[in-house]
């Protein structure tokens, strides 16, 4: 394929990928989708399942090494096509969520290859999903269709996103040192030279998730000031 062709296919991206959700809305028969509602429904579905196998997983229904890399590479797999989808679709997400976002992602995927075959750190990996709880929630905000459910929602996603990403997170961290700190075989798998970098990635994580938090308080301020006489 030649250079005209490949810049052809980059300058009507957009418009594809415009067709692509109208075509979808059309045989679904319902109208179209912009690209925000269709990762959002995408999402809905994926972290749901993913978030069910977790919590089994978090309350000892789920065991084992094969269950435990099983959640590693579903986590991946879907951290991985996420990725690639806010990348490639500029729309699917809000634009001042989308560059975090990516960066997120990107700490994510840059651990995993690390994280492959230490139980240790995989196990790490599962238990930082508890953010991805609140995720749901917020999403579940925008397309859930019962107004009283979408209220809920609204009413417990301040108070899941500091229980699941101000505190939960960090803690998890305090989980894996300690676990770490148990045993000779758990410091084999995580030595000094893996240890520092997952932590100072761990931190970088943390201080989005407080981004995140300072920007939400933010907006409501805002949203507030805008109802006030």
């Amino acid at each position: 394929m030649g250079v005209a062709a490949h810049r052809s296919i980059a300058t009507n991206a957009p418009v594809l990928w415009s067709d692509m959700v109208e075509e979808f809305s059309r045989a679904s028969g319902k109208a179209a989708l912009s690209a925000m509602d269709l990762h959002d429904r995408w999402n809905i579905y994926a972290i749901g399942g993913l978030n069910c196998a977790h919590i089994a997983w978090w309350v000892g229904l789920l065991r084992g090494r094969a269950a435990l890399d099983a959640l590693f590479f579903a986590d991946i797999g879907y951290i991985t096509c996420d990725f690639a989808w806010i990348s490639l679709v500029s729309g699917a997400v809000p634009q001042t969520a989308r560059p975090t976002l990516l960066v997120h992602h990107a700490l994510t995927i840059a651990c995993a290859p690390v994280a492959f075959g230490q139980p240790l750190l995989m196990s790490h990996l599962l238990r930082c999903w508890i953010v991805e709880l609140q995720s749901w929630n917020h999403i579940a905000m925008r397309q859930l269709e019962s107004p009283r459910l979408r209220r809920i929602c609204q009413a417990i996603n301040t108070p899941l996103f500091c229980a699941t990403r101000l505190l939960g997170f960090p803690l998890t961290y305090l989980v894996y040192a300690r676990q770490r700190s148990s045993s000779a075989q758990y410091l084999l798998e995580a030595p000094r030279r893996i240890h520092v970098p997952l932590s100072i990635a761990h931190l970088a994580m943390y201080g989005l998730m407080c981004f995140w938090g300072y920007r939400m308080v933010g907006q409501r301020r805002a949203r507030q000031a805008g109802r006030s006489p």
